[in-house]
């Protein structure tokens, strides 16, 4: 009598498993070119570098915008090449978003908005300095598909609570909270 029950929860046991790691796979493969783990890597990284910036979500997102084509005709910018970006939700003050006192980084929320380089509009210079180095490459599965994948990549400091833009919702990684990682 008592192998029943052992048998009913070790059944229960693998089909919960089953059921984890197909939601796993589901997860993982939004972004089929790149390493879940390695990215972690450096969020752990930049949460360490930033300890002082009230930092309360870190998502990755596939970047997305109707107005692609007009942006790339538009005084022969070139193509866009941005693939993936990152939503950094912020806690920090309204006036901290405001982008004529951005440079002026005299807060840490200031200097970290300014380090996400996302409201400069200089394209000629290294990208992304503050949140990638010469390893990044590594976040990967292969090596990255462009000469300077730095381009591939958009960093955006949101306010806490704002909905991000110019992103597919369905398809993004929350790597920060992790407690959040399957939730919508």
């Amino acid at each position: 009598m008592t192998i029943q029950p052992l048998l009913l929860s070790a059944w229960i046991f693998s089909l919960s498993t089953i059921i984890a790691l197909g939601f796993a796979n589901i997860y993982f493969y939004k972004f089929q070119n790149l390493k879940y783990f390695s990215l972690l890597r450096y969020v752990k990284i930049w949460r360490k570098e930033f300890k002082d910036v009230p930092i309360k979500s870190i998502i990755l997102y596939k970047f997305y915008s109707k107005h692609r084509k007009e942006f790339e005709q538009h005084e022969n910018f070139g193509e866009l090449k941005t693939n993936y970006t990152v939503i950094f939700e912020l806690d920090c003050l309204e006036e901290d978003f405001e982008i004529e006192t951005i440079h002026n980084s005299n807060t840490p929320c200031r200097k970290f908005i300014s380090d996400t380089e996302h409201y400069w509009t200089l394209r000629n210079h290294p990208k992304h300095v503050a949140f990638m180095d010469s390893s990044f490459h590594e976040v990967y599965k292969e090596p990255p598909p462009i000469d300077n994948f730095r381009d591939e990549w958009d960093f955006v400091p949101i306010k806490c609570g704002e909905k991000p833009s110019n992103v597919l919702i369905k398809r993004k990684w929350i790597l920060y909270p992790l407690i959040r990682f399957f939730r919508k």
